[in-house]
């Protein structure tokens, strides 16, 4: 190639690189909303907002040539232009679809709305609309006939106020009618958004559907106005507050997906009793309450309904219907249970619920404690139990009918479930479990923990066996699959559980209860306080069991009271624990397990070692002369209260003195046991 070719090629790249450099494209521009018409008329004004129309000028001031035609999704300005909406504010009605990368008001008065009761429309703005200093911007749907048609729909990343910008706001605006089921809709939704919005600016925190400037719901009639989520994979966040004026009623209904979610992070005021529900009927959305609110009345729930302080619901009684759920979402105090009471009333509402549904307590990772009274409402309910979960309040039912409990805990010790009121529902409790079962702990001083009615913990579909223990009182009869027990669950001592009666049914081996005691002290009181592990069965006459033990009730006893050591050369050691009533009875077959605490020991029970009684045998009890034997003897409790208790003696052997000074009242059994791990 010569010299003078090449110099042709290279200029001839550098002529096409510059015009293709300068070729014209699409930029991002500034439209000015303006129905005035005229040069230097200003802009602004009310009409309808047009893809195609002349309502569009590229001159703040107006302009005699108005722009027509661009407002397209692929269009100059449909993802890179900004509408601007200043100077003589008006009301804009929206039809169809919008596009835009910014929308901007700087003068209040503006009302966007969409007045078809039948159709959509969708305001869209990839980086979400601005507000300047001052401005409140009004919305409103119309009046929708269904719910879902008449929605005032808001493509964009959010609102929020301009840089620099102070005391801006939204309003929410309209005629609600009085059509049941009607009202204004407004919402955020995802489909057809135009753009990939911006994570840039901080007051959206990286999220989108941002609502960041305060939000006034002032629309009239008798029905409500609906904040609405339309696409399943929408969430939305108020971080200013949100204001219910007089009159008004605001619906917070995220929709039929667990994946919507609107949290209010601003906090709620009301000035009328009932002014905020949450969800509608088929929704099961969720719906996060943060901020510290003045709400009264009734709070009518469907769907989740989240709490972020003891203060999210105010006064309010919460109406849980068919289906609903109430949950703590983050942390509460210091974790226990008197920093997060919850003192709300709860209703659980409607009449008879549908076979299979429930009212779910807990769903957000977050123990909670219910300190208000719950109200059955003359109905049988169940409620499922996610997470761990205190009542400390009155559980009642006017109208007769029981309570199931349920989980589907894969917890190591299964769904922790505390009752510390005392509830006066009758038709008895069932706790059922398709997981690792419950760990329930009474503790009510007066009535009943479960009503009037006996408590059956379910074992069909369970993994793992339940566990009942406690210092309470439940007065009806008590079976199923669970070891009871009495005391704490989780520490060293013992305690006083009263109950009706023991169901020792053996009929199935997941309806076959069984039970474990501690002791640690031959004196079964010090001061009052209980040093081993009772179940006092309060049936008036009788054996404090429904049947006789067979060999499938297990009892295991602990011994946690130092070295036994002292029980020899004839001295009996007598530990009172496991089972009293008012009169004597038989220990019939039951399997009685013995455990000596040891440190090192291969079984463990409320955080203590121990061995079962061969391998302390092994070690040092077959030096002693040791055995020890199972029986009956008479007691007093803490209450004043006389009659027998089961016992375990240490005898030395073959020595039989200890044993006749004992004067066992019942069926005096010795067994060498086998090893039970916990």
């Amino acid at each position: 190639m010569n010299k003078k070719l090449n110099s042709n090629l290279s200029l001839g790249a550098i002529f096409l690189g510059l015009s293709l450099f300068f070729t014209p494209t699409a930029k991002a521009a500034t439209y000015y909303w303006d129905t005035l018409l005229g040069a230097g008329n200003g802009v602004g004004g009310a009409g309808a907002l047009s893809t195609t129309g002349t309502t569009w000028s590229t001159d703040p001031l107006g302009s005699a040539t108005l722009t027509a035609g661009t407002w397209t999704t692929t269009g100059a300005m449909g993802t890179t232009g900004t509408m601007a909406f200043q100077g003589s504010a008006g009301a804009v009605s929206v039809s169809g679809s919008t596009s835009s990368l910014l929308m901007q008001v700087n003068t209040s008065g503006y009302t966007f709305t969409n007045s078809s009761p039948t159709s959509n429309r969708y305001l869209g703005a990839t980086n979400g609309i601005t507000l300047g200093n001052g401005v409140n911007l009004n919305l409103s749907g119309g009046v929708a006939a269904s719910s879902g048609a008449g929605i005032l729909g808001l493509r964009m990343s959010g609102i929020q106020a301009a840089a620099g910008a102070l005391n801006t706001s939204i309003t929410i605006t309209g005629d609600n009618g009085s059509v049941a089921g009607s009202g204004v809709r407004i919402g955020f939704t995802t489909n057809g958004i135009y753009g990939s919005g911006t994570t840039a600016n901080p007051t959206y925190n990286g999220a989108t559907n941002v609502i960041a400037v305060n939000t006034i719901v002032a629309t009239t009639g008798a029905e409500k106005t609906y904040f609405h989520i339309s696409d399943s994979s929408t969430a939305a966040r108020f971080e200013g507050t949100l204001t219910i004026n007089s009159g008004s009623k605001l619906v917070l209904s995220p929709g039929t997906s667990t994946t919507r979610i609107i949290d209010v992070q601003g906090n709620i005021t009301t000035f009328a009793a009932g002014a905020l529900s949450i969800g509608e009927a088929a929704n099961t959305g969720k719906v996060f309450l943060r901020g510290v609110n003045t709400l009264t009345g009734d709070l009518n729930v469907y769907g989740l309904v989240g709490y972020g302080n003891l203060s999210a619901f105010g006064t309010t009684r919460l109406v849980l219907n068919q289906g609903a759920s109430l949950a703590q979402v983050v942390a509460i105090g210091d974790g226990t249970d008197a920093t997060r009471a919850l003192n709300n009333n709860i209703l659980l509402n409607g009449g008879a619920w549908a076979a299979n549904t429930y009212v779910t307590i807990g769903g957000e990772s977050q123990s909670q404690n219910l300190a208000g009274n719950v109200d059955m409402n003359g109905q049988g309910r169940v409620l499922k139990i996610d997470n761990a979960t205190t009542f400390s309040g009155v559980i009642s039912n006017s109208g007769g009918g029981g309570l199931i409990f349920t989980n589907s805990s894969s917890s190591v010790g299964g769904r922790t479930l505390n009752m510390v009121g005392a509830a006066t529902y009758t038709g008895g409790t069932t706790l059922k479990s398709s997981g690792t079962g419950w760990k329930t702990t009474v503790s009510n001083t007066t009535g009943s923990a479960f009503g009037d009615g006996n408590v059956n913990f379910d074992g069909t579909g369970a993994t793992a066996r339940s566990l009942l223990t406690g210092t309470g009182i439940i007065t009806g009869t008590v079976g199923g699959y669970v070891q009871a027990t009495a005391g704490s669950a989780s520490a060293l001592g013992g305690g006083l559980l009263t109950v009706g009666k023991l169901d020792t049914s053996t009929a199935s081996a997941l309806s076959t209860m069984t039970f474990a005691f501690e002791a640690t002290s031959t004196s079964l009181l010090t001061a009052g306080a209980y040093n081993n592990d009772v179940i006092r069965a309060t049936a008036t006459a009788g054996s404090p069991f429904t049947q006789a033990l067979a060999s499938g009730n297990i009892i295991d006893i602990y011994l946690n009271a130092g070295s036994l050591a002292g029980y020899d050369n004839g001295n009996a050691g007598v530990f009172q624990t496991g089972f009293f009533s008012a009169s004597d009875f038989s220990l019939g077959s039951g399997t009685f397990n013995l455990f000596v605490q040891a440190t090192g020991g291969a079984t463990t029970f409320n955080a203590a070692t121990y061995q079962t009684w061969a391998q302390y045998m092994a070690a040092t009890g077959t030096a002693l002369g040791q055995s020890y034997t199972i029986g009956t003897t008479s007691a007093t409790l803490a209450s004043g209260d006389t009659g027998f208790i089961s016992a375990v003696t240490i005898v030395p052997e073959p020595s039989t003195g200890a044993l006749l000074a004992f004067g066992m009242g019942g069926l005096v059994v010795t067994r060498l046991l086998r090893r039970k791990q916990s």
